[in-house]
């Protein structure tokens, strides 16, 4: 009977602790949005880099010429 008391117990503390509050939802929320504003900022980083690799090499072509 203990053992049945404790292995219930035991699932009920697991499925109690594994539960995301509302508070956990918010934090990730935060972290995804997080993450989505760092992702734009490194697509903008690259499409200027690759713009002034092109100008660079427009020069580099026209000097050659």
């Amino acid at each position: 009977m203990k053992k049945i008391l404790l292995g219930i117990s035991m699932v009920l503390v697991l499925a109690l602790w594994g539960c995301a509050t509302t508070g956990d939802l918010e934090q990730m929320q935060a972290r995804e949005k997080m993450i989505d504003a760092k992702a734009d900022q490194a697509i903008q980083d690259a499409q200027a880099a690759k713009a002034a690799a092109n100008a660079a090499q427009l020069k580099a072509d026209a000097a050659a010429a």
